[in-house]
């Protein structure tokens, strides 16, 4: 199990005032879970590689859709088992749009299976989460924007939190600040998407099975046809979105790797990556070898952080 929240050496200083005097100490590494429908054996492959790679924790699960059964919730179970016996730490991750009582119970029965810290994407995990008295980790779909939420998170077993997609630096650091005035907050870790494509909406329907013009009932699992989904197009032909089954993501992906310096002396304590083939792998590999930004050329088009800087999120800086 990994190490209790608040043992990775973090400040408890003021993130505003005084940053040149703290110590930087590099957040771990995350890798977030599976956003796309792939087979059985291509997610043991790329799971077989994770397993060497240098991210600390691994999130583990079905987050966008029901339908999509490749591996059973054993299977996922089995799965961290094995990851964790090779030194990661493993959260199995909760779907995010939680629409029937079968999904309801399919959770309760996956929290009950193990004692693996649960990512609760849906305030049904929260619960269910409370309920058992199983610690969670609250995902970036709760939308957590300030302390007095995340008080009432952290009385019902939150031990970390992932920012959402949308907050700025600035709001971040406020609310960093915030926490560390609080004492029921300085022990609790913080997260950040940074790097990957965005998970900007989900909804009821399924888009994937509406452009193959099926209902989402008979959906016939379309979504596996595509490795990271397919791109929408604007009139004019730019492309804007990522189609994911329920799930729009943004097509451009998001990277503050240039950033990681100030997300250090920030105090933020770990820093996620989305995968969408083993390259993403590649990219951790090369972040923890070198203390220089990996070799992502800044002026790829197919980029943004927008939002970092208070922006609309398809924008792109490189002022770090």
């Amino acid at each position: 199990m990994e190490p209790c929240v608040g043992s990775t050496g973090r400040r408890h200083t003021n993130h505003l005032r005084g940053i040149s005097s703290v110590m930087a100490i590099t957040p771990k590494i995350s890798l977030g879970s599976i956003q796309y429908y792939w087979s059985k054996q291509t997610i043991l492959d790329f799971y077989a590689e994770a397993a060497s790679s240098n991210a600390n924790t691994i999130y583990l699960g079905e987050t966008v859709c029901s339908k999509r059964r490749s591996m059973s919730t054993q299977d996922w179970i089995d799965l961290a088992i094995q990851l964790e016996k090779l030194g990661k730490h493993c959260v199995l991750s909760s779907l995010t749009l939680i629409e029937s009582e079968s999904e309801v119970s399919a959770l309760r029965s996956m929290i009950k299976r193990s004692e693996l810290w649960i990512e609760a994407n849906d305030y049904a995990a929260v619960q269910i989460a409370r309920e058992l008295k199983r610690p969670f980790v609250a995902g970036s779909n709760l939308n957590i924007y300030n302390t007095h939420t995340l008080s009432v998170l952290a009385k019902q077993g939150m031990v970390r939190w992932h920012a959402p997609l949308e907050m700025s630096a600035s709001s971040l650091s406020e609310t960093l600040v915030a926490m560390q005035e609080d004492a029921s907050l300085q022990r609790l870790e913080t997260e950040i998407q940074i790097y990957g494509r965005l998970a900007l909406s989900h909804a009821a329907r399924c888009f994937t099975a509406r452009a193959a013009n099926l209902p989402k009932d008979q959906c016939e699992t379309r979504c596996i046809a595509h490795h990271d989904g397919f791109t929408m197009q604007t009139q004019d032909k730019q492309s804007l979105f990522q189609v994911n089954g329920i799930q729009i993501q943004s097509y451009k992906r998001c990277n503050l790797i240039p950033y990681l310096n100030t997300i250090t002396n920030m105090g933020i304590d770990m820093v996620r990556f989305y995968a969408e083939d083993n390259n993403t792998l590649n990219i951790i590999n090369q972040l923890h070898a070198s203390t220089d930004s990996p070799r992502i050329s800044l002026q790829d088009e197919s980029l943004c952080n927008g939002y970092w800087h208070g922006k609309p999120g398809m924008e792109f800086n490189i002022d770090a």
